[in-house]
């Protein structure tokens, strides 16, 4: 982000200061039209709403841009929100804004716990980031983050890998528990066991490709809450880098079957959302805390969702 943006971003939150927390800042570049900062709030509320006592973000700022969309690091106490106004438009543009804001809460809520090594792993993200910036700007790096093989042996470039090497184990451990919670924040929010898996599957619909469309088939079948057929879920995971949406596919569809959608919970979805952010932290960093969580680098799928479930089922019942 160059500074202009810096400086815009901030300019904008100050601008609009009778919506409190949420400013909508639209980039330049954004070609698309994008929802009113009323429809923001509104959907930023929804997901508020469902997540019970847990903290939430002070000030979010949000980019709209013709670029991909990410949640990114706090800036000056601010957490921007960029996303595609291009690629997602009206309630999808929403769904996508409640999911990277899901991200925010479950950050700010592992902040709040003061996690060693979660938030060694934190830290390290926030200097690879520097670093990443730095190293484009020496030309050391290309913009999408490449390295070129001659340029390997640079020593702030072998201390940047280094730092990736790091991130990796954090993104294959933690990540999977992070996209679970955030996926059911924001289920739960509409009331819509596909409002993530929609994303995938309008793709699917106008995506040539095969490999892509196999892909997103399969990032479909493991962002639904609902009933899917699962065969040869462990190759599929392998095959596409253990992506942290699917790994925990089966347990979605155990939550929006037993609690979401079940006449015993209606009306307490604030109770599921927190009591289940709080088995999923503990899990998480269980794994963390343990120098080599899963034997040979790779967890045991079907174990480790029999045994996320018996912990989830003990914490939502009924007392």
């Amino acid at each position: 982000m160059n500074p202009f943006r810096i400086f815009s971003l901030i300019l904008g939150l100050l601008s609009v200061p009778a919506y409190g927390r949420y400013c909508l800042f639209n980039a330049l570049g954004a070609t698309a039209p994008t929802p009113s900062l009323v429809e923001v709030n509104a959907a930023f509320d929804l997901v508020d709403a469902v997540v019970g006592n847990l903290k939430k973000p002070s000030r979010i700022a949000i980019e709209a841009s013709d670029g991909l969309f990410t949640s990114c690091g706090s800036l000056n106490g601010v957490l921007p929100i960029t996303i595609d106004s291009k690629l997602y438009r009206g309630e999808e543009f929403l769904t996508v804004l409640m999911h990277e804001y899901g991200h925010h809460i479950f950050n700010v809520n592992m902040i709040a716990a003061k996690h060693v090594e979660w938030n060694r792993h934190r830290n390290l993200a926030e200097r690879s980031k520097a670093v990443l910036q730095r190293l484009i700007g020496k030309k050391l790096v290309e913009k999408d983050g490449f390295v070129s093989y001659s340029k390997r042996n640079d020593p702030e470039v072998r201390d940047y890998l280094a730092m990736v090497e790091g991130l990796e184990r954090y993104r294959f451990i933690a990540e999977p528990y992070e996209e679970l919670f955030v996926d059911l924040a924001v289920v739960s929010a509409k009331k819509d066991p596909e409002a993530m898996a929609k994303m995938a599957k309008r793709l699917f619909l106008i995506e040539a490709d095969a490999d892509v469309k196999a892909f997103l088939d399969f990032q479909y079948r493991g962002s639904s809450f609902l009933p899917q057929q699962r065969s040869n879920w462990v190759e599929q995971m392998q095959l596409y880098g253990n992506h942290p949406h699917p790994r925990f596919a089966a347990i979605r569809t155990h939550l929006w079957t037993h609690y979401l959608n079940h006449p015993a919970y209606s009306g307490k979805q604030s109770y599921v959302v927190e009591k289940a952010f709080g088995v999923i932290q503990r899990r998480m960093l269980a794994d963390l805390d343990r120098a080599a969580p899963y034997p040979n680098g790779i967890p045991n799928l079907d174990r480790q969702v029999r045994d996320l479930i018996a912990d989830l089922d003990r914490e939502l019942a009924l007392k």
